[in-house]
């Protein structure tokens, strides 16, 4: 028994250290996030680690998380790190004060987390950015469809499209990576833009975001596809104050026709008369599932391209200037053409005519034949004058700066400070990307899988004729 004694306090001395060891080397792993060794040789990689393919190679290096032989994961993000960010895209990480470093989540939607990346090795006057976003995405069913989501973004790429930069899939998950767009969505624009007292400079603001939301959106139609839930959560928009489509989940591509099949998914808040027309006639079918209807599907984003630009006018969601139902059922029921143009008569007959009102009024036509393309709003005198990139990053971040909080200096060239601007405390979070569906009861399942879900089973479309480029038409 004496014997047994010491053995007994041996083992347990083993199990403690072999626990610490297993600890710390956990504690290793998931703490890699590229933690400030700017100094530090980078490894070289492939030129198809590169990203030359839009593939990456199925590799993931656990002790530093590199996803697939390019990318870093930053789980957490230090002080030095958060200026870089800053820096580069305009993001800003809160809650450092005090702190060497914390954990960071862009944002958080239906299929997955959205990160803060860094890219293992920059190669110089390619371009490319250090710190990208990094969607991660788990399960293979929502692999499958976050996938075909980013194949369609791929397909639709082009001008003021945000690029889908890299994608590789892993036996644990899905990664998908993006630029960073730190200076938020079309709602963070819209809020900017409610709390300005600066008229002139909100007009502004107005006529670039005007200006790159069509010209993505004729991008999409050029491609071949429609978008079907052009909103402003999402429209993102970089430093520079470029505004990028963005969240293909509803996208499907278009026939020989521009038409799209009436079962689609998205924000009812923003359909179309029509689109809410067929969904009210595909509930009265006999046979839903049989019903052949067809939506035109540039008519429908178009419509929803007027109400993103109504709503930046009026500061406003389409929900409260509209006054509509606050239920999709009722919404469906009740907002017909009629609706529609009761509606909008007063609010034109409040705003009066300008030239951003009258590519509004176009966009808004009730009749889908009547109504013009993206194509032919550019077209537009209201956007003929050429396009001054620095006058639209100095104009966003004017506009941003407006609602810096007091402790935040401001540099010589307009730039505000990250590093005392991060150090504040904040009761808002801001976030570059918002994947979450804040309106659920906005939103309709039609019949195909997507990222808004409701018990709505039946959809309709419908197909308007008439299209040429000329803005007079």
């Amino acid at each position: 028994m004496y014997v047994l004694v010491p053995v007994a306090i041996i083992a347990c001395i083993i199990i403690v250290v072999l626990g610490v060891v297993y600890y710390k080397r956990r504690k290793l792993q998931e703490n890699f996030d590229a933690e400030g060794q700017q100094g530090t040789e980078m490894a070289e990689v492939s030129q198809e680690e590169r990203g030359r393919s839009f593939v990456l190679p199925s590799t993931e290096e656990r002790k530093r998380t590199k996803i697939g032989g390019l990318f870093y994961q930053m789980t957490k993000i230090n002080s030095d790190e958060a200026r870089e960010i800053y820096e580069q895209s305009g993001l800003e990480v809160f809650g450092l004060q005090n702190k060497g470093k914390i954990r960071f989540v862009i944002g958080e939607g239906n299929f997955g987390k959205i990160k803060v990346a860094q890219r293992s090795k920059i190669y110089e006057g390619e371009g490319e950015e250090k710190y990208v976003a990094s969607k991660k995405v788990e399960g293979e069913e929502n692999k499958h469809k976050s996938q075909q989501e980013a194949d369609m973004q791929q397909a639709a790429a082009g001008e003021n499209v945000l690029p889908i930069l890299n994608t590789t899939n892993l036996p644990r998950a899905l990664f998908h990576f993006m630029p960073l767009a730190g200076y938020g969505n079309g709602r963070t624009v819209q809020q900017l833009m409610q709390s300005s007292s600066n008229a002139s400079l909100s007009d502004e603001t107005m006529w670039y975001a005007a200006k790159d939301v069509l010209t993505g959106v004729k991008t999409v139609h050029g491609n071949n596809i429609a978008h079907l839930d052009i909103k402003p959560e999402n429209v993102v928009f970089k430093k520079d104050g470029t505004a990028y489509i963005t969240d293909f989940g509803c996208a499907t591509p278009m026939d020989g026709n521009r038409t799209v099949h009436w079962r689609v998914d998205g924000d009812t808040g923003y359909f179309s008369p029509e689109r809410l027309e067929l969904i009210k006639a595909g509930r009265a079918a006999p046979d839903p599932e049989t019903f052949g209807g067809r939506l035109d599907g540039e008519k429908t984003d178009t419509w929803a391209v007027g109400l993103f630009l109504l709503a930046l006018k009026l500061r406003r969601s389409p929900h409260e200037f509209l006054m509509m139902p606050g239920s999709v059922s009722d919404r469906v029921q009740e907002c017909d053409g009629a609706f529609f143009r009761s509606r909008l008569d007063a609010i034109y007959a409040g705003l009066g005519s300008d030239p951003l009102m009258e590519v509004i009024r176009k966009l808004l036509a009730i009749d889908p034949i009547r109504r013009i393309s993206a194509k032919q709003a550019l077209a537009s005198p209201y956007f003929k004058r050429p396009v001054n990139l620095q006058a639209k990053a100095n104009a966003y971040m004017r506009l941003k700066t407006e609602q810096t909080p007091s402790g935040a200096s401001d540099l010589g060239d307009g730039y505000v400070n990250a590093r005392t601007y991060m150090h504040e405390e904040y009761a808002h979070n801001y976030i570059a990307y918002n994947y979450n569906n804040e309106h659920p009861s906005d939103s309709v399942t039609l019949g195909l899988s997507g990222d808004y879900a409701s018990t709505d089973p039946h959809d309709v479309g419908a197909r308007a004729e008439g299209n040429n480029d000329s803005y007079n038409n």
